[in-house]
């Protein structure tokens, strides 16, 4: 899986800064391919984090050192756990399906397990990407990917997946509509706390979709692959899409900011007025997004722990700055000022989207994602 020199880390032992038996690193070469490409980024894919920023770092900068080369990019796919200081354990989740936009800081018990789920709208969103995508991250696997890789071997290593599998429920259902449709060229997960591989040829125009989901970072765990992604020649900045402005800009309209039901329907967009203008914006003010500004004080080990009161939220500038260029409102902060959606639409969530990858015509249901993280955590016992 990956690109020519692609490197999968095994990291036996993480290196501690100031521990010099930090243990050793197993990188090998996944494909018998030329690794010196020209005009190439090399991309730093991650499974779940969990974290571990700092073991990530360090495995990062070893690799560079090893094969005296540089990552431009590292790509985390999800369970962050960014827990910047002790109050943020208050917003930790560690389910109610099929919410919308609902949950505002404060989180209540009940919206730390349905914050994080996939919503509706944000699925239809991206079904309106037109340009062709290089990577595509998804949290979950898409639903139904595990035909197309090594099923004998995910299944010695995790068991408890057959049952899941039997049934077609291993998996996003959205994400395989999301994959069946863009066809990106490159698709990283985590989720599931295993390596595997898998390369999907969409029968409509016969491109390609190598698939790669990885581990989380702990000892002797496949968590990061190094990518060689061809690219333009660098150097290399993250900049606003003029594609994703405009679709966002279309449909804050019918951003579902309550927790009642809104059935949105599929709607053809016509991107040019919105990209002509989000288009314009960009030249004036620059694709550029602000820089990151801190907003919350980090945690000192030197002071006495504190519990402050979790009522209200900060509002994240970059949140704020790209709302500001888009002329949006911002909807975000809680559930009295965000009013109902101003458009009663509708959306048909098909159902029969992983038949056109899979030749068998059983399809998972629409229910969606996270229980079997609980079930991946208990296998390894090191939740």
């Amino acid at each position: 899986m990956g690109g020519p020199g692609a490197l999968t880390c095994d990291l036996n032992s993480a290196p501690r800064p100031a521990d010099t038996e930090g243990g050793r690193f197993d990188l090998c070469c996944s494909e018998e391919e030329d690794c010196h490409i020209k005009e190439t980024m090399k991309i730093a894919v991650e499974g779940c984090l969990h974290g571990e920023m700092d073991k990530v770092y360090d495995t990062i900068r070893h690799i560079e050192k090893v094969e005296n080369i540089k990552i431009d990019l590292l790509i985390c796919c999800g369970d962050f756990q960014a827990v910047r200081n002790e109050n943020d354990l208050e917003s930790l989740s560690c389910p109610p399906k099929y919410r919308r936009h609902f949950e505002r800081p404060p989180y209540n018990e009940s919206d730390l397990r349905s914050v994080y789920h996939i919503r509706e709208y944000d699925v239809m969103k991206l079904k309106h990407i037109k340009e062709p995508i290089d990577i595509f991250i998804s949290h979950d696997w898409p639903v139904g990917i595990y035909e197309y890789g090594n099923l004998k071997r995910l299944v010695q290593r995790k068991p408890h997946f057959q049952e899941e599998i039997r049934k077609r429920t291993l998996g996003s259902l959205p994400a395989a509509e999301l994959l069946n449709q863009l066809k990106p060229h490159y698709w990283f997960s985590g989720h599931l706390h295993c390596n595997f591989a898998a390369v999907i040829q969409h029968r409509d125009n016969g491109s390609i979709t190598k698939f790669l989901a990885l581990d989380k970072c702990l000892p002797g765990r496949k968590f990061l692959q190094i990518v060689d992604v061809n690219s333009d020649p660098g150097p290399y900045e993250i900049q606003y899409d003029e594609e994703w402005l405009a679709i966002t800009r279309k449909f804050n309209s019918i951003f579902p900011s309550s927790q009642k039901t809104v059935h949105l329907r599929p709607e053809q967009l016509d991107k040019q007025d919105y990209r002509e203008w989000v288009r314009n914006k960009l030249i004036t003010r620059g694709a550029r997004p602000f820089d990151f500004v801190q907003t919350v004080s980090p945690f000192d080990p030197s002071r006495p722990l504190t519990r402050s009161s979790t009522s209200g939220h900060c509002r994240n500038p970059q949140t704020e700055s790209l709302l500001q260029l888009l002329e949006l409102p911002y909807l975000l902060d809680n559930v009295a000022e965000a009013g109902m959606p101003s458009q009663n639409t509708n959306f048909f969530n098909s159902k029969d989207a992983w038949n056109q990858l899979s030749d068998d015509g059983n399809s998972a249901e629409a229910g969606d994602v996270d229980e079997l993280e609980e079930l991946a955590e208990d296998e390894d016992g090191d939740a």
